[in-house]
């Protein structure tokens, strides 16, 4: 199976690229994460792949997100700010990212 890597042309990361560097860069597992956070692995998958609509709703997105950020020491405003500006730019059409981005609920 060939992976792909999407980044936004403006060489931006994505903020699913940006959790799993940061992760793979203090070299925890997928798992480990999950334990840590006590969020189910399944839900950390789907936000590493940018599938936001596999998340039970946006409340817990959002805090998914910034428990996540702050486990792998990055500073959760400006990574939930850019999930939000992801969001945006799905909503107005001006999304350059995987099209399951564009499907948040």
């Amino acid at each position: 199976m060939v992976s792909f890597s999407s980044k936004k042309l403006d060489g931006r990361l994505t903020v699913a690229e940006t959790l799993r560097n940061a992760r793979e860069a203090r070299h925890f597992t997928l798992d480990a994460a999950a334990r840590a956070l006590g969020v189910a692995k399944k839900y950390l998958e789907a936000i590493e792949n940018s599938n936001y609509n596999l998340l039970p709703g946006e409340l817990y997105t959002k805090n998914f997100i910034r428990n996540y950020a702050n486990f792998v020491k990055l500073n959760s405003q400006e990574v939930i700010n850019g999930y939000l500006k992801e969001r945006k730019d799905c909503e107005t059409k001006k999304c350059q990212l995987p099209p399951q981005v564009c499907n948040l609920k």
